[in-house]
């Protein structure tokens, strides 16, 4: 009896521990996208700052994402291509941008899709992507 529930321990504790380390393993080498902030500008414009980062071995030559805008109430406002242009590795890019509408009437961003991951490398862009938020707008993906 003993030697079965030892056996069962040993596979319940790597169960638990399998997926902490998949999180790390993809963490790892990824390629991130942060929405730091949304400031109003003149009343009409967001500015939206973006802390792109590459902890990839390939420089991203061309990174533009097809992404949404949804309204506090969660409709679709607007659908607009990011253009985060190049993004060396080892080392962050701030990219500002600016949007045509006031800060207040944006709920939440959502990257639908990559338009376009262009490196020399064999990067998977879409496995490698992740965004965060640092602004009280969730960005999502």
């Amino acid at each position: 009896m003993r030697p079965r529930f030892c056996v069962l321990a040993a596979t319940l504790a790597a169960l638990l521990v399998t997926p902490a380390a998949a999180q790390t393993d993809t963490q790892e080498g990824g390629l991130g996208i942060e929405l730091n902030k949304l400031e109003d500008v003149e009343g009409t414009v967001c500015r939206a700052y973006f802390i792109l980062r590459n902890d990839t071995d390939a420089v991203v030559d061309d990174l533009q994402l097809d992404s949404y805008i949804f309204d506090p109430d969660g409709i679709i406002s607007q659908r607009l291509t990011l253009p985060f242009g190049r993004a060396p590795t080892a080392r962050i890019r701030i990219v500002t941008l600016d949007l045509a509408l006031p800060c207040g009437s944006i709920g939440s961003l959502f990257v639908n899709e990559l338009v376009a991951c262009e490196t020399a490398g064999t990067l998977a862009c879409e496995s490698a992507l992740t965004t965060t938020s640092r602004a009280e707008q969730p960005f999502t993906y």
